[in-house]
């Protein structure tokens, strides 16, 4: 499988679920062209994975480095390049079955290790099914797009996080809205404190304020706290 394309590399080191890489000499840049696309090398975030026999394990690039963590005192090429990745293990697949997280094989050293394509960025993230709503496109793809599964939404907790000014408003408000035009007729209840989201669903929505004169939240005497009646 060396000849391969998508050939990156080997495993030199693996600790649970944390793997280390060597990218191989023969990788000729930091950006080949697989099958017309071009795949970045040494990304974090991007994908790598592991062949073993009919099992695929799959993992994400959490940092590089020109110099390997597992062997100390040890002396490199020059402009080598950052040739070492470390990688989280997140998930497998066996033969044609669908992707699952979590991994219940390890790889060993000396294993191959193998650029992710689209291709199996598609068998990842899975086609659009009944009960998902497309939210936007992979970072690494645009023409993959990401799902979001309704039911389990709704019936999980969840969170969109990021540092200020990241994206985490817009991205909630992008979400609602493809919920709203995927199931028309449905209804919401969102709690905004800062008022950020009336202008962007002011077409499809009625917006309750406290104190406002037109459409004035009432709160019922039995959602307070004794400290909060007191103080009324």
């Amino acid at each position: 499988m060396k000849a391969d394309i998508t050939y990156l590399g080997k495993v030199i080191n693996v600790k649970s679920g944390n793997v280390e890489i060597e990218i191989a000499r023969e990788i000729p840049s930091a950006a080949p062209i697989i099958n017309g696309r071009l795949y970045k090398i040494g990304q974090i975030g991007t994908f790598v994975k592991f062949p073993i026999g009919s099992l695929t394990l799959y993992g994400l690039v959490s940092s590089v480095s020109n110099t390997p963590s597992s062997v100390e005192n040890t002396v490199y090429e020059p402009n080598y390049g950052s040739r070492f990745l470390h990688v989280q293990l997140i998930g497998e697949k066996l033969g044609n079955e669908k992707f699952q997280k979590g991994v219940g094989t390890y790889p060993t050293i000396n294993d191959q290790v193998h650029i992710v394509t689209e291709e199996d960025l598609k068998s990842i993230y899975g086609d659009k099914a009944k009960g998902v709503v497309e939210i936007g496109k992979h970072s690494s793809s645009e023409n993959l797009p990401v799902y979001i599964d309704i039911h389990n939404l709704i019936l999980r907790h969840s969170a969109i996080l990021g540092s200020t000014g990241s994206g985490k408003s817009n991205t909630t408000a992008n979400i609602i809205k493809r919920i709203l035009a995927e199931y028309q007729g449905s209804r919401m209840v969102l709690v905004d404190t800062h008022g950020e989201y009336s202008s962007a669903f002011s077409k499809n929505s009625k917006v309750f304020k406290i104190n406002d004169k037109k459409n004035p939240l009432i709160i019922p005497f039995w959602t307070m706290t004794f400290d909060e009646l007191s103080f009324f």
